[in-house]
This record gives C-alpha cells, structure tokens and sequence, in this order.
C-alpha cells in the first residue's frame, strides 16, 4: 500500500496474510493460514458481514492513514492473492479507494481478474488500463501445468477524480 503523505515522504506498508477475520465468517471469506478458497465457497462469501473497527487490518490502516468516511485515497495497491480477492477487493474499494492498482495473476482460473472488469466496465467508470504485460513462469511445463505458465499483470488508474 503506497499511503499519501503531507510531509512529501512516501509511505509504504506491506500486508501478508487474510486482511478478512477468519473468526468473522470461518467457513467462507476469512481463510486460516495455509488453507485456501474453493469454488463452493464464492455464494457464502458474499454473505459475510463487514468487518467492525479493529477486526481487520487491511480496514484498519485505511482508516487511520486516510480518515474514515473521507476524500483522501490509497495512492497504490497491488493486488496479488492466490484466490479471487473477493474479500481483499471488498476492504480496498470500500475503505482505501486507490488511485492506481496493480492487478497479478488476473488471467489464471480462479483469480482476481475479476476486479479488472469491475474497474473498466461499471457504469460511469473513469479507470483505464495503462500498461499490460505477461511473466512466464519457466520453461514448457508438462502436461495441464503449461496452461498456467504464462500470468499477466495490470495496471489501470482512476483517471476522473483528483
């Protein structure tokens, strides 16, 4: 997370881990370290309640770094999760509101590739793509694994507010 600053110096935090509480909602949108989503959790998900003050992290520093409720926004978040992101996507648009994302791995199944069409494609939107580009991840793998060799990376910006 690149956080504004007044005092012109850049400040950076680095998230690792489920920014959702997995006490919140256990079987569904928090995960314990070391498990991770299936596709009979995506329906439940979107149930899960929003995390209160103080129960996530992610919400947390937003808060505290931007204000609640106010115009300040997130400079930069990248979004690189070995799931959809639906819970990590929810915190950011909500309490962080980022003015650039940079988006990993949104072509491999079961991703957060999804997060790019919500950015271009809702109504009104003013995100735009910026720059686009592929990693490989190694030589020819053997058999279904070479599906997923090559991932892509995104960066859109929010272009209509200051």
């Amino acid at each position: 997370l690149l956080m504004p600053s007044t005092d012109r110096r850049t400040k950076v935090m680095l998230l690792f881990g489920t920014p959702y509480p997995y006490e919140l909602c256990n079987s569904t949108c928090g995960r314990q370290t070391g498990s991770y989503w299936t596709h009979i959790d995506v329906e439940a998900c979107f149930r899960c309640p929003d995390p209160e003050r103080n129960q996530s992290a992610l919400r947390n520093i937003c808060e505290s770094m931007l204000g609640k409720g106010g115009r300040r926004r997130l400079d930069f978040a990248i979004l690189d999760v070995a799931q959809p992101g639906i819970e990590e996507w929810y915190l950011m648009e909500t309490y962080c509101r980022p003015r650039y994302v940079f988006l990993m791995n949104g072509n491999m199944p079961l991703h957060q590739g999804w997060v790019a069409d919500r950015l271009l494609n809702a109504r009104g939107s003013t995100w735009r793509e910026l720059l686009f580009g592929e990693i490989s991840w190694g030589h020819k793998f053997k058999d279904m694994m070479d599906l997923v060799r090559i991932s892509n990376w995104r960066f859109f910006a929010d272009l209509g507010e200051t």
